[in-house]
Formats: structure tokens, sequence, C-alpha cells
């Protein structure tokens, strides 16, 4: 499943509008989340294998 059909399914679910626009928002959104979180997810295998 691609990145494009897990956010169609997910607004789809939601019950939002399912259009280009909500697509590049939502897959920009989760870049961003990711590109956040790769720091603390690092930090925590860090401080695991301790």
């Amino acid at each position: 499943m691609t990145e494009d059909t897990a956010i169609i399914l997910w607004a789809a679910q939601a019950g939002k509008p399912v259009n280009a626009q909500s697509i590049r928002s939502v897959s920009q959104h989760l870049k961003d989340t990711a590109r956040i979180a790769q720091p603390m997810v690092a930090a925590m295998k860090r401080s695991k294998a301790q």
C-alpha cells in the first residue's frame, strides 16, 4: 500500500474530503512529523541499548 493510498483510506474513514490538495497536505504533515520524531526515536533506542 502506498502512502497516498493510506491517506485516501484514512481521509475517507474520517469523513474528510479526498482530493489532491488534502492528500498533499496530509503527506507533508506526515513527513514533518517523521522528521521531528526521528531524533527522539534515535535517543530512545540509545537509552535502551545502554
